[in-house]
């Protein structure tokens, strides 16, 4: 019956993968035929700008001369607006339609980014579902800089639900059926046990194992599986029953007990038989033993505190005040004004001044407008070629300072000086003076460092102790101790490191250094009332964590603390 439905599993899985080849093809080739319509689409436009537009223009221009010197009549000056007014239009429409053909164009990618993903191996660990937007990785763009059609942006990880993959052998294997609930619990955090349900079982070894792999659904609402967490199956065995014959101690330090014979780990000395006279669990001491191994006694005493765990963390800059300037177009740098990086600059700050032809067209095209608009106010359609004009010289980088100089002056010029966006430090300059960039070239690099991010590295072990607003407290060398709070917690594990990354903003005053290496102290749990004792009076063996309680003058009583039972340690 099992070996039937594995084999009814494979022929669905096998019509499923040639249906979705089918489908990746189909997409494949419909994506290349908008590829090949694009650059043709490119190529006409290209031609507007740079061969059709620049020589109506010119013929207007001569026409305009011509009728001023009584050489033409009106009609010819007319006639000339008229075409350059229909060539303008017409470049409006084919770039609409370029703008409309580079949007489905993306879709058509992200489509087929989604297609290709389906049937694709999966990972020994957990594996989230994913969703690409196409237009790399996270926090790989920064603002003002330049990406190309269909290049991908970032990934959106959807964390609700994700998949624990794990391997059987083939014994195993007899214990999992499709749709069974299993248990599931974190490598190094047991508190983290779930119910999943088992929605795959690969019928065949991998090449290279001799397992199968088992695959299953893991609710993860409440945020706390990440992705690439171990996980680890074990069973529960019965501990190895302890028979004790005859135990041994050290007479100098008797809280050295060993059930063999050998010499004490501190002094050296041989270990001698104790009397067990007294139970399993007493050691019998006379007094001149006591004196001379130094043996001392307090009450144990009840207090509140609260534990803490000592994590890794270092001081970063935050990417959201990282601000990347651009070339908005090609030409030659005239004048640099910032020539060093580390040098502090403010908002609309004067960057470089560039020599660019382009951007001389560009203005002279807005003025042309602004002359038909002023001869037919009453004609809308000259009133829409104006502003489209003016919004390129602002997405080409001109202010709108500099645009109202242009107007008044009614006089183009090729340098255009390029101010800052930002307030910030330079720590990235790519230009000099007399320097040609081409256009998206990245100038330079600007980062504002009046708040940072302190990440934190987090342990499996330790994720359960992690939430949103949980408040930490930063210890930086030779400052004051700071309490964070944290604001965002990494969706994803490491794979390489098998930590999580955890993340606090911190406020620079000045003193604060990205790099900066940083201790973190994390609560783990606070406790009302719990014993406190020294800590040299716990004693730590292979069987576990003990102290000797005294009970009369001669005698002692072992009492085991379990592991979790809460202790705190002073020490004396």
């Amino acid at each position: 019956m099992y070996k039937s439905e594995i084999k009814s599993m494979n022929f669905e899985q096998e019509a499923m993968r040639q249906q979705k080849a089918a489908m990746l093809n189909d997409m494949l080739g419909m994506t290349r035929g908008m590829e090949n319509e694009l650059i043709l689409m490119q190529k006409q436009l290209t031609n507007y700008e740079q061969k059709i537009m620049p020589s109506l223009q010119k013929y207007l221009k001569v026409s305009m001369l011509s009728y001023q010197e009584n050489k033409s009549d009106l009609n010819t000056v007319i006639d000339a607006w008229e075409a350059l007014n229909m060539a303008q239009m017409n470049y409006l429409n084919q770039l609409e339609k370029y703008y409309q053909m580079i949007v489905d164009y993306e879709k058509s990618i992200e489509s087929g980014s989604g297609m290709s993903g389906m049937g694709s191996e999966a990972s020994p660990d957990a594996v989230p579902m994913v969703n690409t937007i196409n237009t790399g990785q996270a926090l790989q763009i920064r603002e003002g800089q330049y990406v190309n059609a269909g290049q991908k942006l970032f990934s959106l990880i959807n964390t609700d639900q994700v998949w624990a993959e794990f391997y059987a052998d083939s014994k195993q294997i007899q214990d999992f059926k499709r749709g069974s609930n299993i248990k599931i619990t974190a490598l190094d955090n047991n508190s983290q046990a779930v119910e999943a349900k088992v929605d795959l079982i690969q019928a065949y070894y991998r090449e290279g194992f001799n397992y199968s792999l088992i695959r299953a659904n893991l609710p993860n609402a409440s945020r706390q599986w990440k992705v690439g967490i171990l996980q680890n199956a074990c069973k529960d065995t019965e501990n190895d029953k302890h028979a004790e014959a005859t135990t041994y101690t050290c007479p100098m330090h008797p809280q050295i007990i060993s059930n063999e014979p050998g010499a004490c780990p501190i002094c050296g000395m041989d270990l001698v038989p104790v009397n067990a006279a007294g139970g399993k669990n007493e050691l019998m001491l006379s007094d001149s033993q006591v004196q001379l191994a130094n043996i001392k006694t307090i009450p144990i005493s009840s207090s509140g505190f609260s534990t803490s765990k000592v994590l890794n963390g270092r001081l970063i800059v935050n990417p959201e005040r990282t601000a990347t300037v651009s070339s908005r177009y090609s030409g030659r740098v005239e004048r640099l004004y910032i020539r060093e990086t580390g040098i502090k600059i403010s908002k609309g700050q004067a960057l470089f001044q560039i020599y660019s032809e382009q951007i001389q067209t560009l203005q002279q095209d807005y003025l042309l407008q602004l002359k038909q608009v002023a001869a037919f106010p009453n004609e809308k359609i000259y009133s829409s070629m104006r502003d489209a004009a003016k919004n390129k010289l602002r997405l080409f980088g001109m202010s709108e300072s500099q645009i109202k100089s242009l107007e008044k002056a009614s006089k183009t010029s090729p340098l255009l000086t390029v101010f800052s966006s930002e307030s910030g430090t330079v720590t990235e300059l790519n230009i000099s003076e007399g320097q040609y960039v081409a256009e998206g070239t990245q100038v330079l690099k600007v980062e504002n460092f009046d708040q940072l991010w302190l990440e934190m590295d987090v342990y499996p072990s330790e994720i359960a102790n992690v939430k949103i607003g949980t408040k930490v407290k930063a210890l930086i060398n030779g400052m004051e101790e700071q309490t964070l709070v944290i604001d965002f917690i990494s969706p994803q594990i490491d794979p390489a490191t098998q930590v999580l990354k955890v993340r606090a903003p911190i406020k620079n005053t000045g003193s604060l250094q990205a790099g900066m290496q940083v201790s973190v102290l994390l609560p783990v749990s606070e406790i009302k009332d719990a014993m406190s004792l020294p800590m040299d009076a716990v004693v730590r063996d292979e069987r576990g964590s003990h102290v000797w309680v005294k009970v009369s003058l001669d005698g002692a009583k072992e009492i085991v603390i379990m592991v979790r039972i809460y202790y705190q340690v002073n020490i004396y």
